[in-house]
């Protein structure tokens, strides 16, 4: 009535028409029309408190059908009642539907609904217990398993009678049995409740055998290289330095060991040895130890050991193969040759070993033949030599050979002196000689 719009005022000094914000209690509320008339009136207001759900469950056993189910009792309290329970499985019963059976695991969501339309979902889980003979292997090597028997209420008062397998009893719930040997082993419980019911159950325990752990070859090999081992006989592996996997790259000899795992967790050590394959320690024979420009033949040979491969590399250049041979120098510079013999030994390793073969000047060459022909067109190539004239002028100084010319010019045919540097270990030292250049 009256003319809106309206305007209200709490005692509580609120100036609205929604309810929603005040507390509960006793108001009292004067409405105002635009007209300036007014009337007032006291309200109650009341809030229930928020709906809340308890749900307990427990389980009930069928002794004869041998089929357990829960019993899930679901407890509201706040809101306004009536309550409406709506469950998301299961099967409903109670005068508010209050309560749910099922012999089934599952995920179970329940909603209630209040007189005031408010509403609640509740989820929860319900699990239905694998009733009889739950286990865990503690140790694989030493067959020792936790045996557990799972019965419907915990807190009644069950007898137990268990046969292990191998002629030994048990009577208590959770006994620990350790099997002397390896093998597999039928289990046997007996449950009796109180009101005498009675429950057998069993299973088969296998404790197994350890792992018989191998290698995959003999560890020898060459030393300065590696061998890739595998470990072969068991599921998992951890090898003496830590690293686990079935292979292990081994670069020194020595001591080595594995360990091998079953998928339980069985264990077996196998130890072995890593060592080089034994050397054959060729040596380098020579006929003589120096060679010199007119005695340039070396003749040269090693033990003779069959499948054995020879290399020889002679220190000029030059390489031969074979245990024995022959080689001959080109006698153009002082020093030494380093001969090196690398040898590839019946194991397929590789030895090396070396011999310095000396170089002694023993003459010089006293004739020269610079006319082009290919032969002995080059005087002394590789030592370091000073060619003088009758007149003791200088006509050339070097190592890479006179060619038997003079400022680009050839000599006449004549005879020249030679000077020749020798650089040794004992020191610089030279000889003289003549030489008659002929064309």
């Amino acid at each position: 009535g009256g003319a809106a719009p309206y305007i209200y005022k709490w005692s509580n000094g609120a100036m609205t028409e929604d309810l929603s914000n005040i507390p509960a209690g006793k108001y009292m509320v004067t409405v105002t029309d635009t007209a300036g008339c007014s009337q007032s009136a006291q309200y109650t207001v009341n809030r229930p408190l928020p709906i809340e759900i308890n749900i307990t469950t427990k389980m009930d056993y069928d002794c004869a059908s041998k089929k357990i189910k829960a019993i899930c009792t679901a407890e509201v309290t706040g809101g306004i009642p009536p309550y409406q329970l709506s469950w998301s499985s299961g099967t409903v019963s109670g005068i508010n539907n209050e309560l749910m059976e099922t012999d089934q695991s599952t995920l179970v969501i329940l909603k209630v609904n209040d007189a005031s339309s408010c509403f609640v979902n509740k989820t929860f889980r319900v699990d239905i217990p694998d009733l009889g003979i739950d286990y865990q292997l503690l140790d694989c090597d030493l067959h020792t398993f936790q045996f557990n028997a799972i019965v419907v209420n915990d807190l009644e008062n069950y007898t137990y009678s268990w046969d292990f397998g191998d002629g030994t009893n048990s009577a208590i719930k959770n006994p620990q049995h350790t099997y002397q040997t390896s093998g597999s082993y039928k289990v046997r419980l007996k449950i009796v409740s109180e009101n005498s019911c009675v429950s057998e159950y069993d299973l088969t325990v296998d404790a197994e055998k350890p792992p018989v752990v191998t290698i995959d070859r003999t560890p020898k090999f060459c030393k300065g290289d590696s061998i890739l081992i595998y470990a072969q006989g068991a599921y998992s592996y951890r090898w003496n330095d830590g690293t686990t996997g079935d292979s292990i790259l081994i670069s020194q000899d020595g001591a080595y060991s594995v360990i091998g795992f079953s998928k339980a967790g069985c264990t077996s050590s196998y130890h072995f040895t890593a060592s080089y394959f034994d050397m054959m320690d060729y040596t380098i024979h020579t006929d003589k130890n120096e060679v010199t420009n007119d005695q340039n033949q070396l003749h040269l040979w090693s033990e003779s050991i069959p499948f054995s491969h020879y290399t020889w590399d002679f220190g000029d250049g030059l390489s031969g193969q074979g245990s024995d041979i022959t080689h001959s120098y080109d006698i153009n510079r002082d020093g030494y040759f380093d001969v090196i013999l690398t040898v590839i030994n019946p194991s397929g390793c590789i030895e090396e070993t070396s011999k310095k073969i000396l170089i002694n000047l023993t003459s010089v060459p006293n004739t020269f033949t610079p006319n082009g022909d290919g032969f002995n067109d080059v005087y002394m190539k590789g030592w370091h030599i000073q060619i003088y004239n009758r007149n003791g002028i200088l006509l050339f100084e070097g190592n890479q050979g006179w060619d038997g010319n003079y400022k680009g010019k050839p000599v006449d045919k004549d005879t020249y002196f030679v000077v020749v540097y020798d650089s040794s270990e004992e020191g610089s030292k030279y000889r003289t000689n003549y030489v008659t250049v002929l064309r």
